[in-house]
C-alpha cells in the first residue's frame, strides 16, 4: 500500500519515528501519529542526554532514508522505545522502507520481534484557531 494512499488511516494508527543519539549510539523512538516524540521525556526515560540524529546518521544506522524508516529490519541493532499508547490499538501502520509505502503491524506482536522498551509520549497540541 502506498503511504500517499493511506490518508484514510487515522493519525493515531500511523507510526511516527524519530532516531535519536545517545552518546553516539542510535535509539529508535516510535510514537503514535496522534502523539509527538518529546525529546526531554525520552532523555529522562533513558537517564541520558540525547540529540536528534541527522539525515546521514539515520541512513547509516538504519539503511533507510528519513520518511521511510520501518520499525524493524535495520542494518544495525537499535535500542527501541515504543509509545505505550500503541498497545491500545489492534493494528498500526508503518513506513515500509520508503516514504511511499506502508504496512500493517499488530503492536503486541511487534514487541516480540525485537527487544523494546515501552515509554510514555505526549499528545500533540492542536494549533489554536484564529478568530
Amino acid at each position: 500500500m502506498s503511504a500517499r494512499g493511506a490518508e484514510w488511516v487515522p493519525a493515531k494508527r500511523l507510526l511516527e519515528k524519530a532516531l535519536a543519539l545517545r552518546v553516539g549510539r542510535p535509539v529508535l523512538v516510535i510514537a503514535s501519529g496522534a502523539n509527538r516524540v518529546d525529546e526531554r521525556l525520552v532523555a529522562s526515560h533513558l537517564k541520558a542526554d540525547i540529540t536528534k540524529a541527522d539525515v546521514d546518521f539515520v541512513r547509516a544506522a538504519t539503511g533507510f532514508a528519513i520518511g521511510g524508516v520501518p520499525p524493524l529490519g535495520h542494518d544495525l541493532p537499535l535500542q527501541t522505545l515504543i509509545d505505550q499508547d500503541l498497545l491500545r490499538l489492534d493494528t498500526i501502520w508503518a513506513a515500509a522502507g520508503t516514504p511511499h509505502a506502508v504496512f500493517s503491524l499488530i503492536p503486541s506482536n511487534s514487541s516480540k520481534q525485537q527487544a523494546v522498551m515501552w515509554c510514555p509520549s505526549r499528545p500533540r497540541r492542536r494549533p489554536k484557531r484564529r478568530s
